[in-house]
């Protein structure tokens, strides 16, 4: 077995497009129009209400990426040349759901938005210019930050994602791409379809709006438990997934299982799969399974059951399967999660934490085990017993026959 501290390849794998998340876990800073052009066909006119404006125009987008509704009343966005108490601050009453995005205008009159929308008093702080700008949304006990930050790489005590302005074409904004992503860009660069130059409050692809189309829905047993899975083609408008059990096919008193936040923003194009673990159940029993899809504005969809037994103890994995490592529980997690893994046969078995760097942090197990299912918890600490930094990390086992990786994300 590989003891060594790096996993070679695994950095590179796993830096995918996971935005730079609030102390809540939750919020993100998803677009920011700054300085749009007054004189460019009119397309400065973020706010639709017929007159561009250089900072009644400009914009920030804030997105929930879950896993609950965020209560934002008092929050402070606005710019690093204002003081806090000068900041917009958000009504009283002002929640954000699960993947809702929300958006503060500079001023005028908004008109044709569906989303919540917002005012400041004519310009978003000081007004957004094209270099050298802090972003901040604050929490009112001013203990949730994020903040963008654009123009030359000054480091900054918020870990604040880094973004370079294009002073050349002020009249687009900067988003993210994927929504919800740590990767930044032009829109009209980000917007492949119809090159559209900022989307306050909406998807930032251009494509025909798309119903939630699912592909497949299916559970696979294990020991005392059941791997549920399923892919959608496309998404349009979601907030989450609900899954329920029950023990009777027509779902009499069932149970519900857990909450899946869909995909940033609620919308999606391309096929994604989504997966949990059922744990805690009785061996060779029926169990049966209904997801169910809720929409923005509430409307719900059920795709029907499934039926699963679970195995039981003598049993082994699906053929082919020489171990299956299970998403950590619950994830985001603070301080503590419990991992869970299944062995077909006896094995040496290594798992272990890394850090998205390969950086190993933590070896949680090394020893020969027999067949089953086990337990491990993480208290989210390194090896020398330091509490580690919120942030996502990497799970890996290592068996004779194979090795799977799963990642986390601790919140504090």
């Amino acid at each position: 077995m590989n003891h060594c501290d790096r996993v070679a390849g695994l950095a590179v794998a796993l830096l995918i497009a996971l935005p730079a998340t609030s102390a809540s876990g939750a919020l993100i800073i998803n677009e920011v129009h700054f300085d749009p052009a007054a004189n460019i066909d009119g397309r400065g006119d973020a706010n639709g209400d017929g007159t561009a404006h250089y900072k009644e125009d400009e914009f920030v987008e804030i997105l929930n990426t879950g896993p609950t509704t965020v209560d934002i009343s008092g929050y402070r966005i606005g710019d690093n040349d204002r003081a806090w108490a000068e900041l917009f601050a958000f009504p009283s009453g002002t929640t954000i759901t699960v993947n809702e995005l929300v958006t503060l205008f500079g001023g005028g009159t908004p008109t044709g938005f569906t989303n919540q929308v917002f005012t400041d008093d004519g310009d978003i702080g000081s007004g957004l210019g094209n270099d050298n700008e802090n972003v901040f949304l604050i929490s009112a006990d001013q203990a949730d930050t994020v903040e963008v930050y654009w123009g030359s790489a000054v480091p900054l005590s918020s870990n604040a994602t880094q973004i370079t302005s294009a002073s050349s074409d002020p009249d687009q904004s900067y988003t993210r791409s994927p929504d919800g992503g740590s990767s930044w860009e032009l829109h009209s660069v980000a917007d492949t379809e119809d090159n559209s130059l900022f989307s306050p409050g909406a998807r930032i692809t251009g494509e025909a709006n798309l119903p939630v189309r699912l592909a497949y829905f299916r559970g696979i047993s294990t020991y005392g438990g059941v791997h549920l899975e399923w892919r959608t083609v496309s998404e349009e408008g979601a907030s989450h997934f609900e899954v329920y059990r029950a023990d009777n096919p027509a779902m009499e008193g069932r149970e519900l299982v857990d909450v899946v936040p869909a995909s940033a923003g609620g919308y999606s194009a391309r096929p994604l799969d989504y997966e949990l673990e059922d744990r805690g159940l009785e061996e060779a029993t029926r169990y049966w399974y209904a997801l169910e899809e809720v929409d923005l504005d509430r409307s719900l969809y059920t795709f029907g059951q499934i039926a699963v037994v679970t195995l039981k103890a003598t049993e082994t994995l699906p053929s082919g399967r020489h171990v299956r490592l299970s998403q950590n529980s619950p994830n985001p997690f603070n301080p503590r999660t419990t991992i869970r893994f299944t062995l077909a046969e006896e094995s040496p078995v290594e798992l272990a934490i890394y850090d998205l760097a390969g950086n190993r942090v933590k070896e949680l197990v090394n020893a020969t085990r027999a067949a089953g299912t086990y337990s491990v918890v993480w208290e989210g600490r390194d090896a020398s017993g330091m509490e580690v930094p919120s942030g996502v990390y990497i799970y890996r086992i290592v068996t004779d026959k194979g090795a799977e990786v799963r990642r986390m994300l601790l919140v504090k």
